[in-house]
């Protein structure tokens, strides 16, 4: 809002109507106040030192039309604008204010009110930011400007100001709005523009305009070859080893650090390639080369290898050859197919190390039979050595032979048995013994190979069955009890038994006499007592044994009866103690009873004093009345 006040040396000037005429009815302009089209809200105060309360105001806006554009509060002097009426015909309103009090000057004074017009802006946003990628093609539509549906776009025109100045791209926008580039655009030359597009009305005297301004970021794409600056590392890799470190390759590359355009891709090419694998260090980009398959020293001394470095993100490139300053699109030499991989060749040399020796055959399995006498011949081990340059000499020893079953011959390797093998030995588990071998070499430092033999043991019949408890009992009136026997061997050299009692003897029998466990009966003519018997026992493979069996008679019924009378005996004694202790203890009930009815009978003695009394209680020998029986005690 603008208040300007017209003010001379001889008091308030005298205009008309009009702004350029400076009275109308002898009115004397003493403020002018100017206000936006379509304004509402407070104007302004009025500037005069006039008492208002006591004036008449009236005119356009006050109570002519359009009436009640404006109120004005005669106290405060405090111009509102109701904005509620149609005034777009009018550029200015004269408020004439009639004060008949006022002295020395005329009688009317006037305010002018001036209008400024409000142009709807040509954009529907006042700042755009968008993005654009580094890789886009000239020509390509980056925005559109929509204008209100009100604003005619026939008679504007469009120019636009870019900064920072742009050395190979220019941007235009058609009368369609559209916001495009013409060249190249460049992140490492510009990461940012910001484009001003203006939109100039050109219909009046005074022509109107309105901006917008757009942001464009720039998305940096791989337009920057990668370059291999260097490598470190001794490119010397030791034979056998994995996960050495063998080269770390250096990479620079002027894309955004860690986007996929920065962001390196190795690919290994020539001898042994497949031994190899290279890892990216995110943070530089550097690659680091490493074994993941062992190399053999005797196979390879030298590898010449060949590494290839390119992006993650495909290469693009975009110069400009004639720039073009018409409003047309510039000759550019664009390419999405280039070459943009670097190259490094370099030689690994591999190391020799002494290798252990190996084992022919690592895991020998052979089969002999038990009870093998001592010196026989097992197995013959070979062993291999790989290295040649110079090529090392070995021995063969013992690694683990737990019960001392064999003897290796060092030099030639053969094994050979030092004992009688016996499978049913404490040391054998599901009828194999195991024994280790180690191979030693002279090499520096000294290696050792391991071999490991398993002897499978066939069975022999050579284990006869035996009893599996040589003392039996039976508890008479039972005329039996059950015996069994027990054979280390394999089938078909254990059970079934055969049993069978030696000597004559008529007055035992076995029932079954074929099976593991058979049951041994007694004749009824056998009584308690210790006995003596031979049983003869054959497993299935005819091998037999003659064992001694030890049998107990037990009478079970008589001992029973024995124990019952003895347990009678204490019962009965203590039945009797109670009674004669209860017998006791009535005699002594019918004593006293007696002695206290005699003790009723005498007279109890007065004595004058209670000392004499006393002296007569105390006397503890018994009444002349009174006999105590006490043989009965």
């Amino acid at each position: 809002m603008t208040i300007l006040f017209i003010m001379t040396q001889g008091g308030a000037q005298e205009i008309g109507s009009s702004v350029s005429k400076m009275r109308q009815k002898r009115s004397w302009v003493v403020d002018i106040l100017t206000m936006k089209r379509g304004y509402k809200g407070f104007l302004g105060f009025l500037n005069f030192n006039v008492n208002t309360e006591e004036c008449k105001i009236y005119g356009p806006g006050i109570d002519m039309k359009p009436k009640d554009l404006f109120v004005i509060n005669k106290t405060t002097k405090q111009i509102h604008v109701t904005g509620n009426v149609d005034y777009d015909d009018r550029k200015n309103f004269t408020l004439v204010f009639e004060c008949a009090a006022l002295k020395h000057v005329h009688k009317r004074l006037a305010v002018e009110i001036l209008i400024e017009e409000v142009y709807e802006p040509y954009f529907s946003k006042g700042t755009y930011v968008i993005s654009a990628e580094e890789s886009m093609l000239q020509g390509t539509n980056l925005l559109t400007l929509h204008a209100p549906h009100s604003t005619d776009h026939e008679t504007l025109s469009f120019s636009v100001k870019v900064t920072p100045n742009p050395y190979n791209v220019m941007f235009l926008i058609n009368d369609k709005r559209e916001l495009s580039f013409s060249g190249c655009l460049d992140y490492e030359e510009n990461k940012k523009y910001t484009v001003v597009v203006e939109a100039k009305d050109q219909r009046n005297l005074t022509p109107h305009s309105s901006t917008a301004t757009v942001i464009i970021n720039v998305i940096d794409k791989n337009d920057q070859k990668p370059v291999i600056t260097g490598k470190t590392g001794t490119g010397r890799v030791k034979e056998g080893l994995i996960g050495a470190e063998v080269y770390r390759i250096q990479v620079y590359d002027k894309d955004s650090p860690g986007s996929p355009a920065w962001r390196a891709k190795f690919t290994l090419h020539g001898e042994k390639a497949e031994n190899f694998k290279i890892e990216i260090n995110p943070k530089t980009n550097d690659g680091i080369l490493s074994v993941i398959k062992p190399l053999d020293y005797e196979e390879t001394q030298e590898l010449n290898l060949t590494v290839q470095v390119e992006n993650d993100e495909p290469f693009f490139s975009c110069s400009v050859w004639t720039m073009r300053y018409d409003g047309k699109l510039c000759d550019v030499d664009y390419s999405r197919n280039g070459s943009s991989f670097a190259m490094l060749s370099f030689l690994i040399t591999v190391e020799n190390v002494n290798e252990p020796p190996e084992f022919t055959d690592t895991i020998k399995l052979i089969t002999v039979m038990e009870n093998t006498p001592p010196g026989h011949s097992l197995w013959t081990f070979t062993v291999r050595d790989q290295d040649q340059n110079p090529p090392n000499t070995h021995r063969i020893i013992k690694g683990k032979d737990i019960d001392n079953w064999v003897t290796i011959d060092s030099r030639t390797g053969k094994v050979s048995t030092a004992k009688v093998l016996d499978r049913e030995s404490l040391f054998v588990k599901n009828s194999t013994y195991t024994v280790i071998l180690l191979a030693v070499d002279d090499g520096t430092p000294p290696q050792t190979g391991t071999g490991t033999l398993i002897i499978q043991l066939l069975d022999e019949n050579d284990n006869a069955p035996l009893l599996k408890d040589n003392k039996v009992t039976i508890c008479l009136p039972q005329s039996m009890t059950n015996i069994t026997a027990v054979d280390p061997d394999l089938p078909p050299f254990t059970m079934p038994f055969t049993y069978e009692l030696q000597e004559d003897n008529r007055k035992w029998r076995i029932e079954p006499f074929h099976g593991e466990t058979v049951s041994l009966v007694k004749d009824s003519s056998v009584y308690s007592g210790s006995y003596e018997l031979i049983v003869n026992i054959t497993d299935s493979g005819g091998l037999s044994s003659r064992q001694k069996l030890s049998v107990t008679v037990y009478n079970c019924s008589a001992h029973e009866g024995s124990h019952t009378k003895r347990a009678r005996v204490p019962g009965i004694f203590i039945t009797f103690i109670c009674l004669l202790l209860m017998l006791c203890v009535l005699l002594m009930v019918l004593k006293c009873s007696w002695c206290s009815y005699k003790a009723e009978k005498r007279p109890f003695p007065e004595f004058g004093e209670s000392k004499s009394f006393v002296r007569c209680y105390n006397d503890e020998g018994p009444g002349s009345d009174v006999e105590v029986p006490c043989h009965i005690f």
